[in-house]
């Protein structure tokens, strides 16, 4: 068997068990089976249109840009993560500026909701290559 086809069972086998992983993180040591969205269900509801409209931003994004994050992925730890953290920084930095030290009137508000989307991409983009970046490691060994 390849070595990509390897790093690709790996990848896939890593995402399939970053749920539990991230619900333990959370602290839901036992998550279980799917979690039943029984209550709150409006709630619920509206999260998951934010989470569809996030997933297309970043599927745009990608797609305009390129997959080069994906593609060109640093072996270097140290220098994924840097990165992943300037592309946070500045987005937060634009975020401080426009609630300290007053926040910004309503009126102004889309800045702030752009803002906090690309923080949710970034977030969910970090996840992803950190998860990348340990199947890459363990298809070094052997």
């Amino acid at each position: 068997m390849s070595t990509t086809v390897d790093g690709k069972h790996l990848r896939q086998r890593a995402f399939n068990q970053l749920r539990e992983r991230l619900l333990r993180l959370a602290g839901y040591p036992t998550p279980g089976p799917s979690y039943p969205f029984d209550h709150n269900t409006e709630v619920h509801q509206e999260f998951k249109r934010i989470l569809c409209a996030l997933e297309e931003i970043a599927a745009r994004k990608v797609d305009g840009y390129g997959p080069f994050r994906y593609d060109e992925m640093e072996k270097d730890w140290r220098w994924e993560i840097q990165s992943l953290y300037q592309d946070i920084e500045r987005k937060f930095g634009r975020l401080k500026t426009m609630v300290r030290p007053s926040p910004v009137p309503m009126t102004d508000v889309d800045q702030v909701l752009e803002i906090l989307a690309d923080l949710a991409v970034y977030s969910a983009r970090g996840i992803q290559i950190i998860v990348r970046l340990e199947a890459m490691q363990q298809e070094k060994i052997p």
